[in-house]
């Protein structure tokens, strides 16, 4: 069974579509989520420790991130997560040590321009004795490992206990036509035991709105897939001045093209949903996200003091109807398939 892991940075609509989500799987299964869904939570504000509780209480299993990379490119975050930097000398074991009573699996991640695995083998043997399970998340070069990086890496995977894991994360999704897929054989071809994980082969807001992570993790025989459920790794900040002049859009997940439609209106999400309802792009069976987007719509629409529907909760239907989509379509195609190509032939080719 595969598990998926939806990465996110703690925010008021995060924690509602995840607590959401939960809920609503354990009333349709019958059983918590816990064993199909394990978010993988990046600390980008020192509040955001307090918040995990939320998270743990939800599902079996949460990861949580020193996400020391966001101060390599540009983001929103960047100078957050370097005041969080500096407030523990740019150390993951202190951080971790700090908050280890906390429920939660610590994900060692480490710089990505250039990307160095620089203190993970240190890191690990420093951790194994606070937490029962760890994660080490290996950003993935789009050059083919040298034999110097090789040698780092089995240094690293042969640190880890059978119960850890191994998240292969690819950043650059935009150069899958040069080693990525090489790169992630090689690190599978070394791990033993250990849960793998390939993570972010997918970004729909930026250049490639294709979902290669599922191919991918179906090539790699991996025990599951994440990304950002469809929101930017690296997101600008926005003034709320200019964000009034944004379109209002809806975005769905398509597991029949494995990518994101978009349905936009220049000034409100209920004329975007009109659209989709009059093109029979929106099945309110398909998922408690989608019925819930149908009702919301239709009490905006009988409400005359109702404008719109509240961009905060489109975005939590969003993140919803893209793991539902993920849970129930994707995920027993690629149990059935017998192997990548005939999962999905295109995506294989590509990634080829």
């Amino acid at each position: 069974m595969y598990q998926f892991i939806p990465a996110i940075r703690h925010g008021v609509n995060e924690q509602k579509a995840l607590n959401k989500l939960s809920q609503e799987l354990s009333q349709k299964s019958g059983q918590q989520a816990s064993n199909k869904v394990k978010p993988l939570l990046e600390i980008v504000h020192n509040d955001d420790l307090n918040n995990i509780a939320h998270y743990t209480s939800e599902f079996d299993e949460v990861f949580v991130d020193f996400p020391r990379y966001l101060v390599d490119r540009e983001n929103k975050h960047k100078d957050d997560v370097s005041d969080i930097i500096s407030d523990y000398n740019n150390d993951p074991v202190k951080f971790f040590s700090k908050n280890s009573k906390l429920d939660y699996t610590p994900v060692i991640s480490g710089s990505l321009d250039p990307i160095s695995y620089s203190g993970f083998v240190q890191y690990i043997q420093s951790l194994q004795s606070d937490f029962n399970r760890i994660c080490v998340r290996l950003f993935i070069p789009i050059n083919t490992f040298t034999s110097s990086e090789e040698n780092e890496l089995k240094s690293i995977i042969s640190e880890l206990r059978d119960q850890d894991a191994v998240l292969a994360d690819v950043v650059d999704v935009d150069q899958l036509s040069t080693a990525v897929r090489p790169n992630i054989d090689f690190i599978k071809s070394e791990i033993g035991n250990q849960d793998f994980y390939v993570f972010d082969v997918f970004e729909p807001r930026g250049e490639v709105n294709y979902n290669y992570g599922l191919v991918m993790g179906k090539h790699a025989n991996v025990d599951g897939v994440g990304d950002f459920s469809i929101e930017p790794r690296f997101p600008n900040d926005i003034p709320d001045a200019a964000f009034q002049n944004i379109p209002k859009r809806v975005r769905q997940y398509d597991s029949s093209s494995h990518s994101v439609s978009t349905t936009e209106d220049s000034d409100h999400y209920v004329k975007a949903v009109d659209m989709m309802l009059k093109n029979n792009n929106l099945d309110i069976n398909h998922c408690p996200a989608c019925e819930k987007l149908y009702n919301e719509y239709q009490t905006v629409k009988s409400n005359s003091s109702r404008k719109d529907l509240d961009a905060g909760f489109v975005k939590q239907m969003r993140m919803n109807h893209y793991t539902y989509s993920v849970l129930a379509e994707e995920f027993p195609d690629m149990t059935t398939a017998a192997d990548a190509a005939s999962f999905d032939r295109n995506g294989y080719t590509d990634i080829s």
